[in-house]
């Protein structure tokens, strides 16, 4: 009896299963100290596939993506558009069905050395086109260029167009909302596991194959943490930092190689006036920018131009009263009522002259009025 009830059961749990791909889902238990090896539990996993199947809800890693055939915004079509909403590591394909599917990432807190690394999905309503974004007349430039995501408004509305989608939506923000989620050119220069998505930027005349070739030897050359928030095309581009900081490691990729500038000592921001004998500090992200600006005089240094840090936006307001910031921004201190000032001779090191061009072109007109 009880051999003829096995014997069914089985052949019963083979029926639901025969028509679902073959993958093998281990739930690792403890080592095992006498075989020395991890050990897998097969009742666990079966119920699990069946659970997933009988619910209509397939696992993350099984669910099918369309395949996205252009990045350039516009040829977009209706048919490379992708949902991302609330999943942790969505897996897309680029180019043509038989390319190798990129997964991505919307948010990494933690350490995986530590084990406490944990990835956090894109947020709800993350349905909408991937599309090359490069700031004009900057194509000559190889690692002028980024990966972004633009979410669409009405996804199901069968009367637009791609097109109409397209412009009528907004760019997906990042986990601080102050910037556009992206993956820079020099991120993917970095990692073969974006291979396809370069391919089909060559493919459509987005870059050349001789761009790739160069953006590919001059990044492995580079030692530069990759930190895509603070990578800056343009020296006076915004970037995004958390206040109060530590050291702010500036990537600054030029065409023949990529250098890092290092804002040190530890940056912050404090609210001026007030009924506190303490200035209040600002704890949170803001919107930053480059500059500069007019150093006054000390007991060592004349008055002079130097380079410093303008907060322009504020986010992450906490407690129930929120940080004042004056019209205009106000300079990062490095103790409160002490502007942090950078020597341009330093800076001079790792700025393209051009860069520093920059700089005097945007603020020394209204510094020496």
């Amino acid at each position: 009896m009880f051999s003829t009830l096995r014997t069914n059961g089985f052949r019963w749990i083979s029926g639901r299963l025969a028509h679902l791909p073959r993958q093998h889902y281990p739930l690792h238990s403890p080592v095992s100290a006498s075989k020395g090896r991890r050990q897998t539990t097969d009742i666990v996993t079966i119920r699990s596939r069946l659970r997933h199947h009988s619910s209509g809800v397939r696992p993350e890693h099984l669910r099918t993506f369309r395949t996205v055939k252009t990045l350039d915004s516009r040829a977009l079509a209706l048919s490379d558009m992708v949902d991302m909403s609330n999943m942790t590591r969505p897996h897309v394909s680029f180019g043509g069905p038989g390319s190798k599917p990129v997964s991505f990432l919307y948010k990494y807190t933690g350490s995986v050395k530590s084990g406490t690394g944990e990835c956090h999905p894109f947020p709800p309503a993350s349905e909408g086109f991937f599309y090359f974004h490069r700031k004009p007349g900057r194509e000559s430039n190889i690692f002028s260029g980024e990966l972004r995501f633009r979410v669409v408004v009405n996804p199901s509305d069968s009367q637009l167009s791609a097109d109409k989608l397209f412009a009528n939506g907004h760019d997906l923000l990042d986990y601080t909302g102050l910037a556009p989620w992206r993956i820079h050119m020099v991120k993917l220069y970095s990692s073969k596991r974006y291979k396809p998505i370069l391919d089909l930027l060559v493919h459509q005349g987005l870059t050349s194959s001789e761009h790739v070739a160069e953006g590919k030897r001059v990044v492995p050359e580079t030692r530069w943490g990759p930190v895509q928030a603070r990578i800056l095309e343009d020296v006076t581009d915004e970037f995004v930092i958390s206040l109060p900081s530590g050291n702010i490691t500036l990537t600054l990729p030029r065409n023949d190689a990529m250098t890092q500038y290092i804002l040190y000592p530890s940056l912050g921001l404090y609210e001026k006036g007030g009924s506190q004998s303490v200035p209040r500090q600002y704890h949170g992200k803001a919107t930053v920018r480059l500059e500069l600006a007019r150093a006054p005089a000390t007991e060592t240094r004349k008055e002079h131009i130097a380079m410093a840090v303008r907060v322009l936006r504020l986010s992450d307001q906490q407690g129930p009263t929120p940080y004042h910031l004056p019209d205009g921004g106000e300079l990062l201190q490095r103790s409160p009522g002490f502007v942090r000032y950078f020597r341009l001779k330093d800076a001079s090191k790792h700025l393209l002259p051009s860069g520093l061009e920059a700089l005097e072109r945007k603020y020394l007109p209204g510094i020496l009025l």
